[in-house]
């Protein structure tokens, strides 16, 4: 008891604690965000001044996690906007992708003149060796007006995007996909955008979700099968005029154009954009299909080796591919066992914690939901560091 405790990640320490009678728990100073793919997680222990060698390894697979997922209005021209080309200066906050068991709404599609020409994903984690053509390979995208009996089709030649991986530019620091659409190449339609879980994207699963664009809409004279533009459409444009330089934020639905201003400009776009019948409908997304591996039920295997006096095999236990922050791994050396609660959409990230119990059991933590990692006999744990009854 009172020994000081340091947890490491690949030889960097990201995280310390002095030990307790009872338990110790180590916070992450926050410093070291772990990346993606096979990590080793050691401990020392600082005893009369001096710290032990590593403990033996945990090895542990870290997956990227999807942070954000927006539009933006590439070549909007109003000075607080996108003028050349910032996504982040044009990302409407109004406008959330619609996700599977959701039914769409107003705020899940667009009305900018230009179409739906500008897509981000946010993924914590993302290898960076991950360039932009193997991101691009990896993004797989299909178009649907909701109406025509064939469902999702791919995009046609002229639709196929460009994408700029900017590491570290994303939400908390995750790498930030930016996907740009040729103008008007997809406007009266639905996006599918699947993210694919593969090396280059170091998912668990597949990300499925959707974004939309009716040009000129403002889900006023919808109907519950339809979405169109017509004449009480254009009257919200007469009643909503903002005709000032730069005076039209980012999310004001009216300025369709995106200009920064509301004016004949825009009046103009829905005239000509006018669909009496409509020729977009509302969609509900499905449930996503179950992948015939669940992650957090199996994956990869471990194994740790106490090397105490005489040696001692803790056993070997599966192991899901875990995503930082949001997976658990619980293992003992009798059973193999993997329990991975579902996770709750959020934006309420907590770093990594570790800690360390009474015997006969050290818990090793990777998560945001449940408790971690069980290993026998904590007394030879210490053993191995060098130093008898730690706590």
């Amino acid at each position: 008891m009172g020994n000081l405790i340091t947890l490491y990640s690949d030889g960097v320490a990201i995280g310390s604690a002095i030990a307790t009678a009872t338990s110790t728990e180590i916070l992450t100073n926050g410093a070291e965000r772990l990346a993606s793919g096979a990590r080793s997680i050691t401990g020392r222990q600082t005893f009369l001044g001096v710290e032990s060698v590593n403990s033996p390894a945990l090895m542990v697979s870290i997956n990227a996690t999807i942070e954000g997922r927006q539009v933006f209005y590439n070549n909007a021209t109003g000075a607080n906007l996108s003028s050349v080309g910032v996504a982040q200066n044009a990302i409407d906050t109004s406008k959330f992708a619609l996700r599977p068991e959701q039914s769409s709404t107003f705020s899940n599609y667009t009305n900018y003149s230009r179409g739906l020409n500008g897509v981000i994903i946010d993924i914590g984690n993302l290898p960076t060796t991950t360039t932009n053509a193997q991101m691009l390979a990896s993004l797989q995208f299909a178009q649907w007006n909701g109406i025509a009996a064939n469902g999702f089709t791919a995009l046609p030649v002229a639709a196929i995007p460009t994408v700029a991986v900017l590491g570290g530019s994303g939400t908390g620091g995750s790498a930030r996909v930016k996907i740009t659409f040729p103008d008007n190449t997809l406007q009266n339609t639905w996006l599918r955008v699947t993210v694919v879980s593969n090396t280059q994207t170091a998912l668990a699963a597949d990300d499925v979700f959707y974004f939309g664009n009716v040009v000129g809409d403002f889900d006023t004279g919808n109907t519950a099968t339809r979405l169109r533009v017509n004449g009480q459409d254009i009257q919200q444009i007469l009643s909503n005029q903002s005709p000032g330089n730069n005076s039209a934020v980012v999310t004001n639905i009216y300025d369709v154009n995106r200009d920064g201003r509301v004016n004949g400009q825009d009046r103009i776009v829905l005239l000509s954009n006018q669909q009496a019948g409509g020729i977009v409908a509302p969609i509900t997304v499905p449930l996503a299909s179950v992948p015939a591996s669940v992650p957090g039920t199996d994956g990869d295997k471990f194994s740790l080796t106490l090397t105490a006096a005489p040696a001692v095999q803790v056993g070997s236990a599966k192991v899901a591919k875990i995503a930082k922050d949001q997976d658990a791994i619980q293992m003992n050396a009798t059973t193999t066992s993997n329990t991975r609660p579902a996770v709750a959409a959020s934006s309420n990230i907590t770093e990594p914690t570790a800690v360390v119990s009474a015997a006969p059991s050290l818990i090793i933590e990777e998560s945001r939901d449940k408790a971690l990692s069980k290993l026998n006999r904590l007394d030879e744990f210490f053993a191995s560091l060098g130093v008898s009854n730690a706590l």
